[in-house]
């Protein structure tokens, strides 16, 4: 072999080497890209389980919340179940600790864990922290810190119905009529009644609304919009365009009616009493207060009945208010649609209720409790959370009369300014602005009668019609006043003034009347001083204004005595309520030719907790505004440190 054959052979050799390299390099490449792609479908994979896992943990987190949401509004009265009230507490303004409440919830991979406490009081209306933590295996965690607060509803209807018996079979329709103007929110709870139905169309539902009326504000119910059966089951296929703000179906229900509504309403009524300043309780139960007068047994017709009455005026720009004790009011049989609920009864949905006739009170010296500024009876809620830290509401006053109370008195127009008669002393009498200034709520286990207009001082907001009448007058927003009349077994109305309008003759109603404890009482007007000169003439205005929240607990606001012959009003008459509405059943205000038409405004300064102290019956409870977060829980946790 030559010397060329020994280099070809070399080069031969050097070239398969080359090749085994570069295959066992290929192959390493091939391995290591191999090895890569495994690692980044693995990786790939956990980042969607991970994924996955988060997201199922979000939904538990989720699901926990809404849970939490759903047992605050089965609670009676959520307020009192986060922070229970210790014994009787005669100053007022005694904290309670706050308590908190733990549960979860689990599914096939994943739970939920959740708390709920209470947070603080925002005004007066109380906040409630939700913290809802999802899981889903090791790596899926998510969490939901909520802050809400009970919704406000303008008004809050248990059934649009009226009663007119003893019997659910005895209730009429009510009606939105056409002229009526209704600027508020509505919801009406659902019921299951059969004859209950959408005028034109049938349905389950009880909003009657005649001619073309139209509902310009948000309404929410507690039915759903379709039926079960039938062919056509949307039930508001013809008529939804006639909810101009809107409807909002399947919300839960407000605690005006229902199973629980007699147990929520008195736990509140308990709470509110234990907080009142022993100065303005005038409660049978406790000793060493002051006591309304007994039940004095019917005469003919008439029933007497204990009353407080609560007169508000202004004295040098001073919210004051009169608080007259032991009045005896002599009530007569209601009208048509005078009825409260009667809890008592398996046989009767309804029982009658007897109806404002005119009312005794005793000299000065015995009868008047107080007679100064409203902020005597201010206090505030105070609740200790577990760090220590005290939640404090704002002021405002409170009065609780166990037994029934009027509102208002004896009243003359002076320009556009009503005028209330003070009784300073026996025999001398005074006139003051009739108005009200001040923060304050009222509870009473009976009825509350209106006597006179109630409106508020301070900014308003007033609208008058191309023939003069008064259309609206309304609180501005930077109006700090503030009146909520809530009864617990009765009945907020205005009165008819005409059962009893001339001066009182010894053969119908004695101008002084010695009740049974033997104490002298005088007879007391109410109400505008009418035309003719006659004082004891009494009226109430063709436009009469009501500024209040009020809550029915036993039946129902609206006008006394409508269907009787006693009741003629021209039909231009204008109700203007400026506030905001709870009750189990619909109240009358018109009735043939008496009455009052409609012009209802809700009081948007509720939506901020003016009012104050929690009476409110809603069982939906809302996100407050900026008070939503969710994130993982690595990053919870570090934003938490």
């Amino acid at each position: 072999m030559n010397h060329r054959d020994i280099i070809k052979l070399r080069r031969r050799r050097s070239q398969k080497g080359f090749i085994l390299i570069m295959v066992v390099a290929a192959v390493l490449i091939l391995a290591i890209i191999g090895l890569g792609l495994l690692k980044i479908s693995y990786g790939a994979r956990l980042r969607a389980v991970r994924i996955q896992n988060v997201a199922s943990a979000k939904l538990a987190a989720e699901a926990g919340y809404e849970k939490a949401i759903h047992w605050m509004s089965e609670q009676e009265d959520l307020l009192g179940t986060m922070a229970p009230l210790p014994g009787r507490n005669d100053r007022g303004s005694s904290a309670v600790k706050a308590i908190s409440v733990e549960d979860g919830i689990s599914f096939a991979s994943s739970n939920a864990n959740y708390a709920i406490s209470f947070e603080d009081f925002s005004d007066s209306q109380a906040m409630y922290k939700i913290i809802s933590r999802g899981h889903c295996g090791r790596e899926g965690h998510w969490v939901i810190e909520a802050l809400v607060t009970q919704a406000v509803t303008g008004w809050d209807i248990g059934r649009t119905r009226v009663p007119a018996g003893s019997h659910m079979l005895n209730e009429i329709p009510a009606f939105f009529m056409k002229d009526d103007i209704i600027e508020m929110p509505l919801h009406i709870n659902c019921h299951g009644w059969p004859v209950d139905y959408i005028w034109p169309e049938d349905g389950d539902a009880d909003i009657r609304l005649l001619g073309k009326t139209a509902l310009t504000h948000r309404v929410s119910m507690g039915e759903s919009r379709y039926r079960s059966w039938g062919r056509d089951k949307d039930k508001y296929a013809r008529i939804i365009g006639r909810f101009k703000g809107g409807i909002f179906f399947d919300q839960p229900n407000s605690k005006i009616s229902g199973p629980a509504s007699r147990s929520s309403i008195e736990k509140r009524v308990q709470r509110f009493e234990h907080d009142t300043k022993s100065a303005f309780n005038f409660s049978k139960r406790t000793g060493n207060q002051p006591r309304i007068s007994p039940v004095i047994p019917a005469v003919d017709e008439r029933v007497n009945v204990p009353a407080v009455q609560l007169e508000f005026y202004l004295k040098s720009n001073t919210g004051m208010v009169r608080v007259t004790n032991n009045c005896t009011v002599t009530t007569l049989p209601g009208g048509k649609f005078d009825y409260v609920r009667d809890f008592d009864s398996s046989s009767h949905a309804y029982k009658p209720s007897l109806v404002y006739g005119y009312h005794y009170a005793r000299s000065y010296n015995r009868s008047v409790t107080y007679d100064g500024p409203i902020a005597g009876s201010y206090v505030s809620q105070k609740i200790t959370l577990p760090s220590g830290k005290v939640a404090e509401t704002e002021k405002g006053g409170h009065i609780f009369v166990d037994g029934n109370v009027i509102v208002g008195g004896a009243v003359q127009s002076i320009g556009d300014q009503w005028q209330i008669n003070i009784k300073l002393v026996p025999g001398f009498t005074k006139w003051y602005p009739s108005k009200l200034k001040g923060r304050l709520t009222v509870v009473a286990t009976g009825n509350i009668w209106v006597v006179s207009p109630l409106e508020y001082d301070g900014p308003q907001f007033s609208e008058t019609a191309s023939d003069g009448n008064l259309v609206k007058r309304a609180p501005l927003s930077d109006n700090d006043n503030v009146l909520h009349l809530f009864s617990q077994h009765g009945t907020v109305k205005i009165i008819d003034p005409r059962l009893s309008r001339y001066l009182p003759r010894q053969s119908y109603q004695p101008i002084k009347y010695t009740d049974q404890e033997g104490a002298q009482l005088e007879y007391q007007p109410v109400a505008a001083k009418g035309f003719g000169g006659s004082y004891f003439y009494r009226i109430l205005p063709s436009s009469m204004v009501v500024q209040a929240a009020i809550t029915c607990g036993g039946g129902s606001w609206g006008m006394e005595n409508l269907g009787s012959s006693s009741r003629r009003f021209d039909k231009e008459a204008t109700l203007i309520l400026a506030g905001a509405i709870v009750e189990p059943v619909q109240g009358a205000v018109l009735h043939g030719a008496g009455g009052y038409k409609r012009n209802y405004y809700f009081d948007e300064r509720f939506l901020n907790g003016i009012l104050s102290c929690n009476m409110g019956l809603q069982s939906k409870y809302i996100v407050a505004p900026g008070g939503w977060s969710d994130r993982d829980y690595q990053e919870y946790a570090l934003l938490s440190e």
